[in-house]
């Protein structure tokens, strides 16, 4: 959070002040625009029905008490380092006291946000064909079935809908007492639907699935952490320009006079809690949501809206999420470095080649403000019939990339279930991640890119990759990992194909980035390096993209990331050559580690094979 955004909150609500804001009533109509419409024509969003609360969310800084007055916001956080609380807006001296103490990282609460639906009439079975889950199916047996899957979302999804039931006993199991809800149940389909219905089948179509809501998500994930391998996300924070919430018409949830929401590419709180919880349960993988702001704004602008951090209304004129070029428009916990963050493609033909893999208009596109490939994968996001809470035989169309994310977790538990059975033990999340990364299909430009991330995913190359027939995940005696100055080399022949290198490891979390927009602190604590060396010496390097060269104005597109020097800011590195004969070496260095002596990390090989 911003320091404007401290002063401004407390000035509202400091002790023995005169008058004390407080939002208008949700639905409360907006004065008419001043020219042209309010809205976009292509969407419509699925309303949150939930009261707007200002609530302030608190970091507590590492070993600082906790004053008497405010333990009763204390929330808990089971062995997280740091306390946190959430203060109620209406208690003024309380907010007034936590945003006054240096001990405090503050965050004002935001609502978390809904895909737009679009209404047409799409299929989940076309999401099945993107990502070669038929193909799938014919090589490996596993359908999900010794998995399971926490769906976080709105509501409780319809355990009784058809799609989930066999001779009457449900595969969801209900972990919140809130009602059923539209988004989580379509969600929850996306992730397992059984097929009675063919268009909605699901990726996974034996898997148990947890339903949660999203209200103390990261806290659950870590207390229920042992129960599930993968776990779905398709939620963020309300940012930048709001179609409807909290009022009628366009609403800006960015601070008065800011052109930019600072949350797009921040490292906030959430990301560092997210990053802590899966650092501590490395088994789990979890998939985020981009979010679908990239380009919204009001038709034509001055627009009357409201704004939301200081109940005010404005004619300010305001740039499109992401501006000109899109880029920078994810906000939440996408930005946090252990999850794999999913947006939006459009349908994929089978058979097709790369050039069919086609961003959709919507999605959101990175990278993090400190040069982190972002989002890390996509997925088919865009017209997906799926089930519905309507009736146990209803289904509902939907868009966005709430829709790409349970896509990709779907895929995500059938191949911790391949690993399992393949390997006898669990998957880690990098050892997932790696394996979704190194035989993502590239879209976009080649390499890796703010758009696409690593590419789109490719669940037939995946399970090959698990099961050693097309590359390998390197099982090392030594459970891959190195110390501070400590290398560890990999001797290896090339096979004759194109050779690829990936190295994935779950970082310890960083402190949350307090700077303004835009800030490029790195938030990388354990900072491995990757080199691939050729027999006759040449170095390769990984892939890193350039944050002072990300846009090529005359092509319209990212320009190429580099490969001409050392990654010092994902957690993720890729390395590509093209194959020669002889002997070659991977290299993998503790450059920096600021938590533990050693840093474990996931090895994917392609083009080599270990030398004997």
């Amino acid at each position: 959070m911003t320091r404007s955004i401290h002063t401004l909150f407390v000035a509202a609500f400091a002790v023995g002040a005169a008058v004390v804001l407080q939002l208008p009533a949700v639905g409360q109509k907006l004065p008419p625009p001043k020219t042209g419409p309010t809205a976009t024509p292509k969407e419509r969003y699925e309303p949150i029905n939930e009261p707007v609360k200002r609530d302030v969310n608190v970091r507590v800084g590492k070993d600082k008490p906790v004053p008497e007055s405010l333990k009763k916001y204390l929330v808990p956080d089971g062995k997280l380092a740091n306390a946190r609380l959430k203060i109620d807006a209406a208690d003024t001296t309380a907010v007034a006291d936590a945003l006054n103490n240096v001990d405090f990282h503050a965050e004002l609460d935001r609502p978390k946000g809904l895909t737009p639906n679009f209404v047409v009439v799409p299929n989940n079975i076309d999401a099945r064909i993107s990502h070669n889950v038929p193909e799938f199916y014919v090589d490996f047996p596993q359908r999900g079935a010794k998995v399971a899957v926490a769906v976080f979302d709105q509501g409780l999804i319809l355990a009784t809908h058809q799609e989930f039931v066999k001779d009457g006993v449900s595969r969801i199991v209900a972990k919140t007492t809130r009602a059923t809800a539209r988004h989580s149940t379509h969600c929850a389909g996306t992730v397992g639907a059984v097929g009675v219905k063919p268009i909605a089948i699901g990726m996974a179509t034996m898997v148990k699935i947890f339903s949660y809501d999203w209200f103390h998500d990261s806290q659950e994930l870590l207390n229920d952490a042992d129960n599930f391998q993968v776990s779905s996300h398709s939620y963020g924070p309300l940012s930048g320009w709001v179609l409807g919430n909290p009022m009628a018409g366009w609403n800006w949830w960015g601070g008065l006079n800011a052109n930019e929401d600072s949350r797009y590419g921040k490292y906030t709180d959430d990301c560092s809690q997210f990053d802590e919880v899966l650092f501590q349960k490395p088994n789990v993988t979890t998939f985020f949501a981009a979010g679908n702001d990239r380009g919204n704004a009001p038709l034509s602008q001055p627009t009357t809206h409201f704004v939301v951090e200081t109940n005010s209304f404005s004619s300010k004129v305001r740039p499109r999420i992401g501006g000109a070029t899109g880029l920078d428009s994810i906000s939440g916990t996408g930005l946090a470095k252990n999850v794999i963050c999913i947006g939006a493609v459009n349908d994929i033909p089978q058979g097709a080649g790369t050039n069919a893999i086609q961003i959709t208009s919507f999605s959101g596109v990175g990278p993090a403000d400190d040069g982190r490939i972002k989002p890390d994968l996509v997925a088919n996001g865009f017209q997906l019939v799926s089930t519905s809470n309507a009736s146990n035989t209803a289904y509902v169309e939907m868009s966005g990339t709430s829709m790409a994310t349970p896509t990709a977790a779907g895929i995500g538990a059938l191949l911790c279930e391949l690993y399992k059975d393949t390997n006898s033990r669990a998957a880690t999340s990098a050892e997932i991640k790696a394996t979704l990364i190194h035989t993502a299909r590239d879209g976009g430009i080649a390499g890796p890119d703010p758009q696409y991330g690593w590419g789109s995913i490719d669940a037939l190359a995946a399970g090959k990759l698990i099961q050693g027939t097309q590359g390998k995940l390197i099982d090392d005696p030594s459970k891959n990992s190195v110390g501070v100055n400590e290398t560890k080399t990999y001797k290896m022949a090339a096979n004759g194909e194109p050779i690829r290198v990936t190295v994935v490891w779950t970082d310890p979390a960083a402190a949350p980035n307090p700077g303004g927009v835009d800030d490029a602190t790195p938030v990388l604590q354990n900072d491995l390096d990757v080199r691939l060396i050729s027999p006759t010496g040449t170095v390769f390097q990984p892939y890193s993209l350039d944050l002072a060269n990300l846009w090529n104005t005359t092509t319209g597109l990212p320009n190429p990331a580099r490969k001409d020097r050392e990654n010092r800011v994902d957690n993720v590195e890729v390395v590509d050559a093209s194959s020669a004969a002889g002997e070659w070496k991977i290299e993998v260095k503790a450059f920096k580690l600021k938590v533990g002596a050693k840093q474990s990390f996931a090895l994917a090989v392609t083009g080599l094979k270990p030398v004997e």
